[in-house]
């Protein structure tokens, strides 16, 4: 049930998509048709050929009407006149300027151009699913580059799903998505003896990154970055922690009292308990068997096993973060149990930073740790 309502999901997305992407299609088409009547334009007007303004004018014209069906709600594209301007046919016919309509007509279709180029340079032609298939390749090359392991990428396909192989890491996705990048230019697609696809992400993939990446402020992009690898990487190591995180900030959104903020108190409280278990039996599998509420103890045990394996500068930061992760603690008990100072009551700020620095502190353990790991 649960499969065949995602595939329902996804059918009726591609849907919408298609039919935002011919939309997008038209334009970029209406978009070429306008740049080869703007050389023209101006071919004309360097020869003097101010007897075509008519003609150039009415192509014009219906380029600029096809434009607002279009794009409807571009309100620079509306007001547009839909006409040549009566002070034209007049400065043309009486006022001996032979080239006013031809003027005129090149003044109209580069701002046509200039509005039609904005729509067609912000158009992602990517579903959101190939979007973030492209990124997580994108930035698993990058890191493959820096280590020196192979970038090629190699498609795995099997009963419970595609996924990508490429400098020693597993990228989940769609195989189709992955073709369709192919297709688009963003990744260079080969083809093995035995009719297996491969491929590299290309310069154009890079491109569309890094032009994606740009629109977003540096902080927003970092603080994105770290929320998607706990529910991509850290999800798999320690997905009971992943899941009650999120479940967590789902409930900060609907918390309108302070009654409201002990089960999200409930939640990251649980999820930093799980997280210190999971990581004390990865990592200390033959110390002494600890009750699952002496947490501190075993993040302990993991800030002392991870010392011989981290630098000076990299311990520092481990032990800091396992003060963090102990202040965090504390603010998750304050928040359950809705515990405060006299005349400092609990605010939906306690519980928003508990939400924020919950995911924070266990993002940044956790890559640490994946550090120490060949």
């Amino acid at each position: 049930m649960v499969l065949r309502l995602t595939e329902t999901v996804k059918k009726v997305n591609r849907e919408k998509w298609g039919q935002k992407t011919a939309m997008m299609s038209g334009v970029t088409d209406l978009y070429e048709r306008v740049v080869n009547l703007s050389n023209r334009v101006k071919s004309a007007r360097d020869r003097k050929e101010y007897s075509i303004d008519k003609e150039l004018g009415d192509e014009y014209l219906s380029y600029q009407a096809k434009a607002k069906i279009l794009l409807p709600n571009d309100q620079y594209i509306r007001n547009l006149p839909e006409a040549v301007p009566q002070e034209v046919v007049v400065a043309e016919r009486f006022s001996g300027r032979p080239d006013a309509g031809l003027q005129w007509v090149s003044n109209s279709v580069e701002r046509l151009k200039e509005c039609l180029s904005v729509h067609v340079a912000s158009t992602s032609t990517l579903m959101p699913e190939q979007e973030e298939i492209l990124f997580k390749l994108v930035e698993a090359d990058r890191r493959a580059r820096q280590t020196g392991t192979a970038r090629t990428i190699f498609p795995v396909r099997t009963f419970g799903g595609d996924s990508f192989l490429i400098g020693g890491e597993e990228i989940e996705g769609d195989y189709d998505d992955f073709l369709e990048l192919g297709n688009k230019g963003y990744i260079n697609l080969t083809m093995n003896s035995r009719g297996e696809y491969g491929g590299a992400v290309t310069t154009e993939g890079l491109t569309y990154y890094k032009n994606k990446r740009s629109e977003l402020p540096p902080l927003e992009q970092l603080v994105r970055a770290r929320f998607a690898y706990l529910s991509g990487e850290t999800s798999k190591r320690h997905a009971t922690v992943a899941q009650l995180l999120k479940e967590a900030g789902n409930l900060l959104w609907d918390a309108e009292h302070e009654f409201d903020f002990s089960a999200i108190g409930h939640k990251c409280r649980e999820a930093l308990q799980e997280f210190s278990i999971s990581l004390y039996q990865d990592l200390c599998p033959d110390g002494e068997s600890l009750p699952k509420d002496k947490t501190l103890n075993k993040m302990c045990a993991v800030t002392s096993k991870l010392k011989p394996k981290l630098g000076d500068t990299d311990y520092g930061l481990a032990s800091a973060l396992f003060g963090m992760w102990k202040a965090v603690n504390l603010l998750a008990q304050k928040v359950e149990h809705r515990s405060q100072k006299e005349g400092l009551p609990l605010v939906f700020e306690d519980a928003e930073r508990l939400v924020l620095y919950s995911h924070l502190v266990v993002t940044e353990i956790d890559l640490l740790v994946e550090k120490t790991k060949p």
